[in-house]
């Protein structure tokens, strides 16, 4: 069987494979086994193919990843209450130690406690949240 005929096979069986596989990593496989491919196809050797095989593959699957892992951190996205952490709120009824006092944020009034006492209309930072109320300290 000729080299280049070899090549597109493997390239095809890579590339119908990564349709059943989840990780998009076995298209840049099959990529780099058509470009083998044609470099048989334009005389290049053995030693040839099997090294633009590699280079092409692990290149393209690198560049891939390091261009994912970047998109994903740029995406990520904090929902519900988790997105109010390291926020501004008002407090609307004060604060006491051992005690619940309430904040207000996004336009959404909030069950909040501290380690300090924090009056009415001072600005507070979203520290953690516990259960359903808000950790908070005051901006000094």
């Amino acid at each position: 069987m000729r080299d280049y005929l070899l090549w597109f096979i493997i390239g095809g069986v890579f590339i119908i494979t990564e349709i059943f596989v989840p990780g998009f990593v076995l298209i840049w496989f099959g990529i780099g086994a058509i470009i083998a491919g044609f470099s048989a196809l334009l005389g290049a050797s053995q030693p040839f193919q099997i090294a633009i095989f590699f280079v092409i593959s692990i290149a393209s699957l690198v560049i891939t990843k390091v261009f994912m892992k970047k998109k994903e951190e740029k995406e990520t996205y904090k929902v519900g209450a988790e997105r109010l952490l390291r926020k501004t709120a008002i407090v609307t009824k004060t604060i006491i130690p051992g005690n619940f006092g309430e904040v207000k944020i996004e336009g959404e009034l909030w069950i909040a406690q501290a380690n300090e006492k924090i009056r009415y209309d001072e600005k507070v930072i979203i520290e953690k949240i516990d259960g359903a109320h808000l950790v908070v300290y005051k901006i000094n």
